[in-house]
This record gives C-alpha cells, sequence and structure tokens, in this order.
C-alpha cells in the first residue's frame, strides 16, 4: 500500500486554446487511488465528439462546438473534481461524509445512491440533496436510538 498526500493534482481549461480541446488527465486529475481517470477521458471525449459533431459538418463555428464542450465538462466534472481533490489530499472528512457513510451501512436506499455517485453516474448535487441528507441523518439517528446487534 503506498499513501502519499502530495500527488500532483491536476485542473486545466478543457479549452485552452481556440481550436483545442482537452480530454481525461490532459485536463483533470484528482485522485490516482480512485482510478477514475479512464472514465474521466472516455466521459469527455464523448462530450466532445457530441460537441463538435455539428461544427465538422459545417452547421455551426467550432467555437461554439468548443464552448459547448467547455460547459458541458466544467458541469460534469468540477463537483466530482473538488470532492476527489480533498480526498487524494487525505484531509479529515468533512461532517457530512461519516453520516453518508453510516447510512448506506444500514439502509439500501442509501447505499445505492452512495454507489451510483461512486460510479460518477450521479453528480454530487444529488449526493448532497436536502432529501437524502435528511434520510441519512434519520437512518443514523434511528440506529442510535435503538441499534441492531451483529451477528455473525
Amino acid at each position: 500500500m503506498v499513501g502519499y498526500t502530495d500527488y500532483g493534482i491536476v485542473k486545466r481549461e478543457p479549452t485552452p486554446r481556440p481550436g483545442l480541446a482537452l480530454v481525461g488527465d490532459a485536463a483533470l486529475t484528482c485522485d490516482p487511488t480512485m482510478a477514475i481517470g479512464c472514465g474521466f477521458a472516455l466521459q469527455s471525449a464523448s462530450w466532445l465528439v457530441d460537441s463538435v459533431a455539428p461544427a465538422l459538418s459545417r452547421d455551426e463555428p467550432l467555437r461554439t462546438a468548443l464552448r459547448r464542450y467547455r460547459h458541458e465538462h466544467l458541469r460534469r466534472l468540477n463537483g466530482h473534481h473538488r470532492m476527489l481533490t480533498a480526498d487524494a489530499r487525505a484531509r479529515p472528512f468533512n461532517p457530512l461524509q461519516p453520516l453518508l457513510l453510516s447510512a448506506a451501512a444500514r439502509d439500501t436506499t442509501t447505499a445505492a445512491t452512495l454507489h451510483r455517485y461512486s460510479e460518477r453516474s450521479l453528480p454530487p448535487r444529488n449526493l448532497l440533496s436536502p432529501r437524502l441528507l435528511a434520510r441519512a441523518a434519520h437512518v443514523s439517528a434511528r440506529a442510535l436510538v435503538a441499534p441492531r446487534s451483529i451477528t455473525p
């Protein structure tokens, strides 16, 4: 096992120059232990293809297409980047993380939501929704009042 807190976290503008777009680790690295770089690379490449297709068929300027790609990249990955960066730098948990993890161990709905976030199919804003946080608080409070014994 290797652990370190000085991993080079990189966040670059997804469209740094006219006519240039970055995907994957060229644009964003968050945490080497999570092995998410390939997923982000494939997702961002797909967004780039979808964004520039109209420009390639000459239906719109490339500048417009790359602006759309930039918006999509930032909208979909900024939240994940912020949360993963905090974990990669070995920062202490924020107060919501233990709450969500504790509730996920006791509640299949919370666990499924946390799983969808972990596989990056759910944006962080959904993970931090008031409804999910209220559910997690309720599940955790219920466990404090009537703890279950663990049986083998």
